[in-house]
């Protein structure tokens, strides 16, 4: 496998329960999966990444190998 950056994509959840739903692991492009970039987080972890993204659809974490 080549080097590359993987995005971990999640859908943000309206219930106190649950922060996310996992999605799947995809490989990242020139073109964006997800095109707007937040402030970096120092622990990059789903749950937070999922409560400093709730208005939107859609979140991720990414991880470059």
């Amino acid at each position: 496998m080549g080097i590359g950056t993987f995005v971990t994509l999640m859908t943000t959840c309206q219930s106190a329960l649950t922060a996310f739903r996992y999605i799947g692991c995809f490989e990242d492009a020139a073109v964006r999966i997800l095109p707007i970039l937040l402030p970096l987080s120092n622990s990059n972890s789903p749950i937070e990444c999922a409560a400093r993204c709730q208005v939107y659809l859609y979140s991720g974490t990414e991880v470059r190998k």
